[in-house]
């Protein structure tokens, strides 16, 4: 077997045991590359269709930004919702948000994690302004899902506020190369600009344009774009600029008051000079009034424009929806104008807000989707019953959004359904699993958004028949991430009623044959009769539906499908259908249905897709049993286009395309791992068996328009790379307690053996070891930090505080004890109940668990707290407990926290470091600064009272006063750091210990005049700290290592000396609207609280502008606090088998054909989830062995307790018996003598088969093989 080796790396937590706010982000490699040119102008300029765009020779990743939708016409239905709302007064709106997650750098790609911002409330938004990606590269999954409803969108040039736009220096001097001209003033880039665009799928150009412009930049920049939107009408591509309007005609810095004013700002929205717009959504500043919307209105009118075009502005971040500096509601719907919402820069406010039923990816995205509904639908959730027009100050959290109004109180929802065939499922564009009819084909997190169906056009529409009264008792209707028949969702509809009407889709689908077929795939789990008829409308008959009942599910709990003709509904040819829906009647408290497919299809729909074929593959790592890969496509260009696709890039739907499958195979098994609309995808952890060989295949095929019709798969030839040693030391449970046992070591079985030793961090005392093993399993009494050293192959590797035992009263994962089953023998479609005994963790001593909470920090965020908090200097401390996310150091480290006057009137060093600097240092370091020595990766330095510039023997870029030795940080792990200074004495201690004792070098105590104290934020050469921070604390005086051992534990009330004191458990907001966490210290009443700011230097003057980016996220597992530890669900997973989930632990599985089935209980709460599988209930049937003989008279049956590492074997006849276990390669895993009685059950151990994969059991008899089984472990 090839193998290479890594080196020993972070410690990784079982990824099913953590949650976390950072979820978003994921955890593997960034396999795509934007390659975003380095000058965009000349890339521009040298650009033609089909060539690529991303920089660099070799670069594969051009068809990961192409979109293949394109943008659908959409329609306002004849019968909306909102009697209110008509062609006068209904208002555009923008939704401009970001799309990605936290870091900024994945925005919409797709990627191997199930938390991502999956946006889905198309119907009420015409412009999505995509603040996540800059010019001009957005990947093709945003465009495609937007386009397929409809919705125009952006990508942001983004201009810092006060920023100098001139031509000699960016961001002006892209600008003003792009505006040039030739000598007769023809702009030489606008048609290629829009040629460009049109063939990336890209409709519009955002701008933050925060800065004071040049004249020749200024002129040249509105010219330009009027003239885009001249060139756009003659090539037919809809291109429009979103624009916050905070430039004046003359380039100046200026909101204009947030209006559109002739003669201040509106040249900036039109272009008289040629009649031209400049830009298409007038961004008004936040700050609007009555008079100031009126003026704009005007304004509008005098030029010519559309009054729609211009958009009040809501900051979601840091205002909310509501009335809050503006002129709220009630003015806003007396005038013609549209609406825009920003906010924030990483991740859409509303979906960083979704942790209010816990910080796991399950709830934040089940919150997530009931917040979107809420704040476009109303807090009630359907479209009939909308609140008051509120003028409330409304914030994302659930009790402000049960009040508000909805944006369908401005807007009506719109449709882009007027095309054939039609097929949903449901599918939100995420999952924790990927299924396919049903089943899971693959069980791992995935997020692309370019997936997300076409929803439902009202979220939601449900009456009592008559079209518009709401029911007493209505219908419930949620989507589910714990079903589906496709993909990672579907749609449930539960809870009692008499009778709702649900009205899906409104639809302008155009009958071409009375035998046009209505496809509906559901699933009962409460029975068998699914209490619904499906519902269907001519369009403009409004409530006028004609219906037919769902014929009953053959079981409970399985895939249903039903079909009907458009005559079952007296549709003719011709006719045009505009609505379908769904009628519960009679239903009680525990009904439940999940709707997995519609569709409907014309009868001679029979187009089958053309073939990929495959341009470049590469697999990018391999692994024992996985592997992550990329692969590129073509498909043949059509025989034919419209003219109105006349450059642009085959679409799909040119090719009889809706999406593409992406497969591995090895021998004849062939695993459906990932689906996209792209023609290129990447799989992460694409599973590989080991027993069937080291080489795989890559495969791809096309699937039709109908969800049914498929292409052949195509595949690569056989693959072998060279395998990667999994070096990962990995821990199985994310938050350990006193006496729980745990898991630590390495998960690839080709990894050598180890001595593991675990030593208690503070004292040094060894408190539990093993000897040449993969892994060890123990548990520990005390709470505390707790070293792990990692022995191998002579090599010592010791892991600083990876341990952490934490109280029980914080809460522990799950615990699942016995699963029992009703039966341990079935036959085919018999029910059988299971069963488990499930200790949530959310409980201890009958009281709730909680811990405390954290703040999450990046760049370019930093914690800060007024000088005024402390004016002592010679004798102070700094403590906190904080977790890195993951190490991105620049070249001489990260900045951890600071505490220094910017503005000081010094030296270039003394402003830059200041009073304190305590930073994370890269390998090698300290051989290159006074220390001369070397040292391993993320150790810590600390110094103070940085000496002016020019100070002998201190090159203050290296220098430092101390540097830890032996203690190097580990990723997703909690420390507790405390900085001592006692006159010019610096300790540093780490979880209590003392790892730094040193003299400083600088040239203090002095007082330093205002020094701020910072966490995060950056320094020259050091990167922003990234990760999350919880107790900070500055105190005024020195601690000894007894008061920082209490001080790690956290006060109920501040001792005498601890200033300022920020536990991040509540927040408070100021006379400005900025929100602050509040000290909890004794200098209260000099400092109130501490901030989240960005600095800014502004001529030669750093500024903290105070932000309401405030992420909290579950703190140190060892502090008790205000964050609950909730319970969030069980999930039971039997693979081939229909299982309904009943609640409380229990489920029932019905199982349609003979075999093995292998039963998995999975339940989550706040921190994570636990999981158990167990095989003790099967059977396994025997399976003979080629060349091994068997004793016909003799009778043997295996019941494996794989996880457990035995099996026990019955005897029919008595004897003397061997059992060998081998593996698939052949390897003999355990040797067993035994002696049987008659009818004995017997127990063996399976020795050394611990890893996943195919064992076999071959039984001996007087030197023969009588009997061998199979064990699936």
């Amino acid at each position: 077997m090839k193998t290479k080796h890594a080196l020993f790396s972070a410690v990784l937590f079982a990824a099913s045991s953590v949650a976390g706010m950072a979820q978003s982000v994921p955890t593997h490699e960034m396999y795509v590359q934007y390659a975003t040119p380095s000058n965009l102008v000349e890339a521009l300029k040298n650009w033609e269709p089909g060539k690529n765009f991303g920089e660099g020779k070799d670069y594969m990743d051009e068809n990961f930004f192409i979109s293949r939708v394109p943008l659908k016409e959409r329609f306002i239905p004849g019968d909306w919702a909102n009697d209110d709302l008509n062609d006068s007064n209904d208002k555009y709106f923008c939704w401009c948000a970001p799309t990605g997650e936290m870091t900024k750098k994945w925005g919409p790609l797709p990627r191997y994690n199930f938390d991502g911002d999956n946006f889905n409330m198309w119907q009420y938004v015409n412009t999505h302004s995509n603040w996540s990606n800059g010019w001009w590269r957005v990947p093709g999954a945003f465009n495609d899902v937007a386009h397929r409803n409809g919705v125009r969108t952006g990508c942001t040039y983004f201009i810092d506020w006060a920023t100098p736009v001139n031509s000699m220096n960016d961001p002006g001097k892209t600008l003003y190369e792009l505006a040039e001209t030739d000598w007769d003033g023809n702009y030489l880039y606008a048609e290629k600009l829009i040629k460009f665009m049109r063939y990336y799928g890209i409709t519009g150009l955002t701008f933050n344009p925060e800065g004071n412009w040049a004249p020749n930049v200024n002129n040249a920049v509105k010219g330009f774009l009027a003239e885009c939107h001249r060139v756009a009408k003659e090539l037919n591509w809809p291109f429009h600029v979103d624009w916050y309007a905070f430039v004046s005609n003359t380039g100046q810095l200026s909101d204009n008051g947030c209006k559109l004013t002739v003669g201040a700002n509106d040249q900036w929205f039109h272009n008289q000079d040629i009649n031209q717009p400049v830009t298409d959504v007038f961004f008004l500043n936040y700050n609007w009034s009555d008079a100031g919307l009126q003026q704009s209105v005007n304004a509008a009118k005098q030029l010519g424009r559309n009054t729609f075009d211009v958009y009040a502005g809501f900051d979601m971040q840091g205002r909310g929806y509501g009335k809050n500096g503006n002129a709220g509601w009630s003015s806003l719907m007396k005038y013609p104008v549209s609406v825009v919402v920003w906010g924030a820069h990483d991740r859409s406010q509303l979906y960083v807000s979704s942790t209010e039923g816990g910080q796991s990816d399950y709830a934040v995205q089940n919150e997530y989707q009931k917040k979107q509904e809420m704040l476009f639908s109303g807090g009630n959730r359907n479209v009939l019953k909308l609140p008051a027009l509120t003028d409330a100050n409304i914030t994302s959290s659930f009790s402000d959004l049960g009040k508000w109004h909805g944006y369908a109180k401005a807007v009506r929802e719109r449709s882009t359904l007027n095309e054939v065939p039609f097929v949903t499922r449901f599918n939100l564009g995420n999952g924790r699993f990927f299924n396919k009819e049903g089943k899971t084909t693959w069980a791992h997190k995935w997020y692309n958004w370019g997936m997300q169906d076409l929803l439902p056009t009202w979220r939601w529409w449900i009456d009592n028949g008559d079209g518009k009264t709401v029911p007493t008792k209505s219908l419930e209707v949620d989507f589910t991430y714990d079903d589906a028949w496709f993909a990672g969702s579907c749609l449930k509809l539960h809870g009692q009623t008499d009778r709702s009407d649900l009205r899906l889709f409104a639809t302008r689908w155009t009958v071409e044959n009375a035998n046009d077929e209505f496809r509906i795939v559901y699933k009962v789990n409460s029975g068998t009769d699914s209490h619904l008829k499906l519902m269907v409308s001519k369009d403009g008959a409004k409530a006028n539906f004609k219906m037919k009942a769902l014929p009953a599910a053959a079981n409970q709990g399985e895939w249903t499908t039903a079909t009907f003709t458009a005559a079952d509904f007296g549709l003719a040819a011709g006719d045009v259908i505009g609505y379908v829906g769904l009628s519960a009647e009679g239903t009680n408290a525990a009904y439940e249905t999940l709707l997995g497919e519609f569709a409907f299809v014309p009868v001679s729909f029979s187009t089958t897709p053309s073939t990929p074929t495959i341009k470049y593959s590469e697999v990018m790592a391999r692994y024992y049993n996985r592997a992550d890969f990329k692969v590129v496509f073509d498909m043949p260009e059509p025989a034919s286009r419209p003219a109105k696709y006349d450059g642009c890039p085959v679409y799909n739907e040119e090719v009889g395309t809706w999406y593409y499958e992406v497969y591995v195979k090895q021998g004849e098994k062939e695993t459906l791992v990932t689906t996209t609309t792209s023609w290129a995808a990447y799989v992460v952890d694409a599973p590989l068996d080991p027993a069937l060989g080291q080489t795989f295949q890559i495969g791809v095929r096309a699937i039709g328009l109908d969800g049914q019709a498929a292409s052949p798969i195509v595949w690569t030839s056989e693959i072998e790379k060279e395998l990667t040693l999994i070096e990962t030391l990995t821990i199985d449970k994310g938050v350990i307690k006193p006496n729980e046992e745990f898991t630590i070591g390495f998960e690839d079985p080709n990894h050598s053996a180890c001595d593991f030793k675990i030593y208690n961090a503070l004292t040094g005392q060894l408190v539990a070891s093993a000897q040449n093993k993969l892994q060890m399993t123990t548990s520990l009494p005390e709470e505390g930090s707790y070293d792990v050293e990692v022995i191998s192959n002579g090599n010592s590797l010791m892991n600083r505080s990876i341990i952490l035992i934490s109280p029980e009263e914080t809460g522990r994962l799950p615990r699942i004890g016995e699963i029992t089953t009703s039966t341990t023998s079935v036959t085919d479609i018999q029910g059988v109940t299971l069963e488990a005994e499930v200790e949530k963790g959310t409980t201890y001593n009958d009281n709730p668990c909680t811990v405390s909470q954290s703040l999450y920090m990046q760049e370019p965020y930093q914690f800060t707290v007024d000088a005024n908090v402390m004016s002592e200097y010679n004798n102070n401390s700094y403590a906190l407990w904080f977790k890195v996310e993951k190490f991105e150091h620049a070249s001489l480290g990260t900045l951890l926290m600071t505490k220094v006057n910017r503005n000081y009137g010094g030296t270039w060093t003394e402003s830059v470091w200041g009073e304190m600097w305590t930073a994370i240092r890269p390998a090698g370091y300290a051989a290159k600064n006074n220390i001369k020595r070397n040292n391993a990766a993320n150790e810590i330095s600390v110094s103070f009272d940085g000496p002016p510039a020019g100070t002998p023997s201190y090159e203050h870029n290296n220098d430092v006063d101390g540097l830890s030795d032996g203690f190097s940080l580990q990723p997703n792990t909690w420390y507790h750091i405390c900085v001592v200074k006692n006159g010019r004495n610096e300790k540093v201690y780490l979880n209590g210990k003392l790892i730094i004792d040193c003299q400083a070098r600088g040239s203090g105590p002095k007082n330093w005049r205002g020094a701020k104290f910072y966490v995060g934020g950056s320094m020259t050469n050091l990167a922003s700290f990234t990760g999350w921070v919880d107790e900070v604390q500055i105190w005024s005086k020195s601690l000894t290592q007894a008061e920082v051992l209490e001080a790690m534990k956290g006060y109920k009330f501040a001792p005498d000396g601890l200033e300022g004191y920020f536990k991040f458990e509540q927040t408070r907001t100021d006379a400005e609207g900025k929100i602050y966490f509040p000290n909890m210290g004794k200098g209260v009443d000099r400092v109130a609280g501490g901030y989240m700011t960005i600095g800014k230097s502004e001529n030669n003057v750093t500024t903290d502008h105070k932000q309401n980016q405030l992420t909290t996220a579950l703190g140190v597992p060892s502090l008790t606090g205000v964050y609950g530890i909730n319970y969030e669900n069980t999930k039971w997973m039997v693979e081939g088998a229909r299982v309904q989930n009943l609640g409380d632990g229990t489920a029932e599985a019905i199982f349609p054909a003979s075999g093995e089935y292998a039963i998995t209980v999975e339940a989550t709460n706040s921190w994570g989830s636990a999981s158990k599988t167990i095989t003790d209930y099967i059977v396994v049937t025997p399976t003979a062995i080629e060349g091994i003989q068997s004793d016909s008279e003799a009778g043997y049956v295996l019941y494996p307790r794989a996880f457990e590492g035995k099996a026990d074997v019955l005897f029919a006849k008595g004897g003397t018996y061997v059992v060998n276990v081998y593996s698939a390669a052949g390897a003999c895993q355990a040797n067993t003598v035994l002696q049987a009685r008659d009818g004995e059950l017997q127990t063996i151990s399976l020795g050394r088969a611990t890893a996943p994969g195919t064992y076999v059991v071959v039984i001996f008899k007087d030197g023969k093989a009588v009997r061998s089984f199979k064990i699936n472990k």
